[in-house]
């Protein structure tokens, strides 16, 4: 998960085609998808005080740099209260989810309920994406989950 920090924050410090970004994003893509193998798949849940991933344990993963922290509070501004990946996913997917979570940063400060909903899969249409955000209702409200998977054939 900290190469995903990584490529958030190269997301929006360099350009879409600087060589550390793509470096950011390669590194981000190669450590999900070994993690996501491995598990058989990999789910995080974005929680107040920092990242949970339920296969792994109950606990907020380590955090001693607070980089997982930053990435929940990153996330969370974005609307995402979850991240979902299959066991094979497209580096496409992951560079998409970053540009839209940069996007979605600076769009707006608002929170992302009711109105804002429609934004992210408008998004998603428009770059051709396979692995689509779920909104799931929630006793406390909706929630954006994205599911990251393999393209349909």
């Amino acid at each position: 998960m900290r190469n995903l920090y990584l490529l958030l924050r190269s997301e929006r410090l360099y350009e879409k085609d600087h060589p550390r970004r793509l470096d950011s994003l390669d590194g981000a893509y190669d450590s999900i998808r070994n993690a996501a193998e491995i598990l058989g798949g990999l789910e995080i849940r974005v929680e107040r005080g920092g990242l949970v991933a339920p296969r792994i344990g109950d606990a907020h993963l380590p955090d001693a740099r607070g980089e997982m922290q930053a990435l929940a509070i990153d996330l969370q501004r974005a609307g995402i209260q979850a991240l979902a990946f299959s066991k094979k996913f497209h580096v496409g997917e992951l560079d998409t989810l970053a540009r839209l979570v940069k996007a979605s940063l600076l769009r707006s400060e608002d929170p992302a309920n009711g109105a804002g909903n429609a934004w992210w899969p408008a998004r998603l249409l428009e770059n051709r994406v396979e692995g689509i955000p779920s909104i799931r209702k929630r006793s406390e409200g909706w929630t954006r989950c994205w599911q990251v998977s393999s393209p349909r054939s």
